[in-house]
């Protein structure tokens, strides 16, 4: 697949499949910073994402699961969307989602099946960037997911960092807080800049804290992104570098592209 910009209609979706782990030292001012290790980018994980925001009075919050093989690009999502989303057929359903080979397959649901000739799987190739912006986010997560101080150290380019000790429910595992402003958040992430402008505006005006929280061993278990009530996300990873095998469903009916341009429109 090939890597070019990323539009956030997927990138949002998708950024669950990111990770980091980390390593600090803390300096006689208090100030912790990381130190960037070269470590081997981990080859598959499993993850558990859950996204809530605010906009206009409403609340939206939608979560997905599933596994990432970063060596192949591909995953799989099982994906709930928000119970207020104003199409009454998919509020609150959880779909079931597999991303091949830049190619994104999606199981039809009971009540839309008669849309699709009863299909059970319908399937849409993604266009050129989206495809290339989600082999680039992978990317990056795979190295974050081995090793969390680089994400750190971009992270704290735009603020400060201070420890936040041992997990008290996560066995070995210690963590860091980063606060800076939203839109260096999304920049850090590296999601687009057509996007970090009409995203600006779901976070507060201060600065919003990043919790990264790391195992014994350098890999990620947690981040978490906290700016009540205005969005908050969790993301937690599991199972790093086990084997993992995505194949795509046979007999999925093939969807115009143009389908996520309109999807996008509807949301």
């Amino acid at each position: 697949m090939r890597r070019v910009r990323l539009r956030w209609g997927v990138s949002a979706g998708l950024l669950l499949a990111a990770g980091a782990t980390m390593a600090v030292a803390s300096s006689a001012s208090g100030t912790v910073r990381p130190r960037v290790v070269a470590s081997t980018p981990c080859t598959s994980a499993s993850y558990d994402l859950t996204v809530s925001m605010t906009s206009g009075g409403s609340t939206w919050t939608g979560s997905a699961t599933g596994q990432v093989d970063f060596v192949h690009d591909d995953l799989t999502a099982n994906v709930t969307l928000p119970s207020n989303l104003p199409l009454p057929a998919l509020a609150g359903a959880t779909l079931q989602v597999e991303l091949v080979s830049g190619t994104a397959y999606v199981a039809v649901p009971a009540a839309l099946a008669g849309f699709v000739g009863g299909a059970q799987w319908v399937s849409v190739a993604l266009p050129a960037d989206i495809n290339g912006g989600i082999d680039g986010l992978l990317a990056s997560g795979a190295q974050w997911c081995a090793n969390s101080q680089s994400l750190l150290r971009t992270l704290r380019r735009g603020g400060t960092v201070s420890s936040l000790g041992a997990s008290t429910s996560m066995p070995s595992a210690s963590g860091v807080e980063v606060q800076l402003p939203g839109k260096k958040i999304l920049s850090a992430l590296h999601v687009p800049r057509s996007f970090t402008k009409k995203a600006g505006s779901l976070f507060g005006g201060g600065s919003v804290p990043v919790d990264v929280w790391s195992s014994g061993q350098g890999h990620l278990e947690d981040v978490a992104i906290d700016d009540a009530p205005s969005i908050s996300v969790s993301l937690q990873l599991s199972n790093t570098n086990q084997p993992v095998t995505i194949t795509a469903p046979a007999g999925a009916v093939p969807l115009s592209p143009n389908l996520l341009t309109l999807l996008g429109g509807l949301l």
